[in-house]
């Protein structure tokens, strides 16, 4: 034990991500109830819908570079194409305008004047969530995990800081939830700044090039972005906002385990980009898929069975509406989470077109059957069409990596392996 944490405070490994991602979703369980107590269903569901559209605007403006610029980055950073990459990320703020007005006539019409006001401002930061994505994806690709440890953290811990501070002198409101999270995308940005150091001046990769490359992974990104959380932009208008509000808190907590996913991805990813040949491309796919199934599934599991009877007590009784909700989405919490990294396996070995139909069709599945049993089932039938989504979405990916269901089944062989990768972050040195 003393080696292996010493290990982890010397070196860089896939471990730092899940850590990070341990401390995050802890912070965030520890934000999520503050707020659902202080502001109600209602308040839940119209917070939401504006902190999915600070997540969807700017991977919808990022245009793919921060998967382009991390696959650049596998063998050390490319300085030309941070710079070009910054800049194009500085033009974002154009199109952001637009859309942040296009957000509070229609979607946020019917809330107050000052929740308006902090979402409008919100979506002017996009830039600033674009770059510390793609800053983040940069130190991902070149194994800095102990620099994406403080990034990863640094939004959760300080909207906790704020959210909590506001809370305790009675003044947390939607506006106050809205500027927390502003306050922490700042930070990250700065952050990723910081560990990122690229000077302003000097020669520049062709944007145009850039802008192209990214484009293949730009339509994936975005839908599996918005597969994720454009459900909870849509669902505040389509079932209401109480309805809205239990399946945002279903929908938080189901979603959770996905930080498996991210994690599990990092070990993965640098050994499938840098793979030489198309049998051993093969092998690191069906070992990832197989580890993550045998890792996610019991993960999931087990927290499901803890998660449901402790959400009227963790946000409150009028929240045990959402228990139903919240069951019906752990397959589709499983299938997005193993997901993520078939996604990351096929942008690894540059296979963007498939990324982007099969996130595409996936997100149209999902929103079909959202418009269709939503104004019905409510927030039932929002969780029901997600998971179907999800599913669907998976199987197209592991039929896009060719694999067969015979080589991918659980095994415990394949869970201590899973494990052990995700703390030692060995799968690139010694193919486990």
């Amino acid at each position: 034990m003393r080696k292996a944490l010493s290990r982890l405070l010397r070196n860089d490994t896939p471990a730092h991500i899940s850590i990070a991602n341990g401390i995050a979703y802890g912070l965030t369980l520890m934000t999520i109830p503050v707020i659902a107590r202080s502001i109600g269903p209602d308040g839940r569901g119209e917070t939401a819908a504006a902190l999915a559209a600070f997540a969807i605007v700017p991977t919808i403006l990022g245009l793919g570079l921060p998967l382009e610029l991390r696959r650049r980055s596998a063998s050390g950073i490319d300085a030309d194409s941070v710079r070009a990459g910054r800049d194009l990320v500085l033009l974002s703020i154009i199109p952001a305008v637009g859309i942040a007005f296009l957000f509070i006539e229609t979607i946020y019409s019917g809330v107050d004047r000052q929740l308006r006001l902090c979402a409008f401002l919100g979506l002017l930061l996009t830039p600033v969530s674009v770059g510390w994505a793609t800053d983040a994806g940069i130190l991902t690709g070149m194994g800095r995990y102990r620099a994406v440890f403080w990034m990863r953290i640094a939004q959760p811990a300080v909207t906790f800081v704020m959210v909590w501070a506001t809370a305790l002198i009675q003044e947390l409101t939607a506006p106050a939830v809205l500027v927390a999270s502003m306050l922490g995308t700042v930070t990250t940005g700065a952050l990723g700044l910081i560990f990122c150091r690229v000077g302003i001046r000097g020669v520049r990769a062709g944007r145009p090039a850039l802008l192209r490359d990214g484009a293949r992974y730009a339509g994936s990104v975005i839908a599996e972005s918005a597969s994720s959380r454009l459900d909870q932009v849509v669902v505040l208008p389509l079932i209401g906002a109480t309805a809205a509000g239990y399946y945002s808190i279903a929908a938080s907590i189901a979603l959770l385990p996905l930080a498996l996913g991210h994690s599990l991805a990092a070990d993965h990813f640098r050994a499938a980009a840098a793979s030489t040949s198309a049998s051993e491309t093969q092998a690191i796919n069906q070992r990832a898929i197989r580890e993550s199934l045998a890792v996610v599934v019991p993960a999931c599991l087990l927290f499901a069975a803890v998660a449901a009877p402790s959400i009227p007590v963790v946000f409150g009784e009028e929240f045990r509406n959402s228990i139903p909700a919240f069951l019906i989405l752990i397959p589709g919490s499983i299938a997005l989470t193993v997901g993520f990294v078939a996604s990351m396996l096929l942008a690894a070995q540059g296979r963007g077109a498939a990324m982007t139909t099969l996130q595409i069709a996936g997100l149209a599945v999902g929103m079909g059957l959202l418009i269709l049993l939503g104004p019905t089932l409510l927030a039932n039938g929002a969780a029901l069409a997600s998971t179907v989504s999800y599913v669907l979405l998976l199987i197209g990916q592991l039929v896009a990596l060719r694999l067969r269901v015979g080589g991918i089944l659980p095994t415990t062989h394949a869970f201590r392996k899973g494990l052990r990768g995700l703390w030692r972050g060995d799968a690139a040195a010694n193919g486990s």
